[in-house]
């Protein structure tokens, strides 16, 4: 069962590891599978109250970037699964920061930020992007409303996320070199 807006599972960039998150007796795990072998692998980061949205890099399958709570606040996290330790928090503010995924390269990160309530009094998401270089974090987005679940084209050169701009849920493409955004759908309805 997956947690209410959040990503289910993620996998490696050969195929062979699906990452997921869990409960089981009041502790939250991220769980790995192993495709090849049939086995299933488990982690607890006691720092955390909760996990989210796990996202391996494409280079190196075996650290995952995720969402993780402590202290109240929803942060992003690097952990390393063998290790079974966190190896870096990446965000630390008072914003729930939720859905990375990595670039085509495994240099960068880019994730969803509720950052505030609009003028219709719903939240506020915007998309950013994480920098390992320097430890920077940018904008990619400044919209009204919800951008979120951003996914990296394959060359890196594009990301694809749903927002709800129009007040319903579509579609969006950016070219990441321009920051130029295309609408993809157009639902009609809710």
């Amino acid at each position: 069962i997956a947690k209410e807006d959040s990503a289910i599972a993620a996998s490696t960039h050969d195929g062979r590891y699906l990452y997921f998150t869990g409960e089981k007796k009041l502790k939250e795990y991220l769980y790995r599978y192993d495709l090849e072998m049939g086995r299933l692998e488990k982690r607890h980061f006691p720092e955390l109250s909760a996990l989210q949205s796990p996202a391996p890099n494409p280079k190196d399958g075996n650290r995952v970037a995720l969402s993780g709570m402590e202290n109240g606040f929803t942060d992003l996290y690097t952990v390393d699964f063998e290790a079974g330790k966190i190896t870096a928090r990446l965000t630390s503010d008072p914003h729930d920061d939720n859905y990375p995924v990595y670039t085509a390269d495994g240099a960068s990160i880019i994730y969803s930020t509720e950052i505030g309530i609009s003028s219709s009094n719903t939240p506020n998401r915007d998309l950013r992007i994480w920098s390992e270089a320097d430890g920077a974090t940018l904008p990619l987005t400044d919209a009204p409303g919800v951008e979120k679940e951003p996914a990296v084209s394959e060359d890196g050169s594009r990301v694809l996320f749903t927002a709800d701009a129009s007040g319903v849920w579509d579609l969006y493409e950016m070219e990441l070199a321009t920051h130029k955004v295309w609408r993809r759908t157009r639902v009609i309805g809710g």
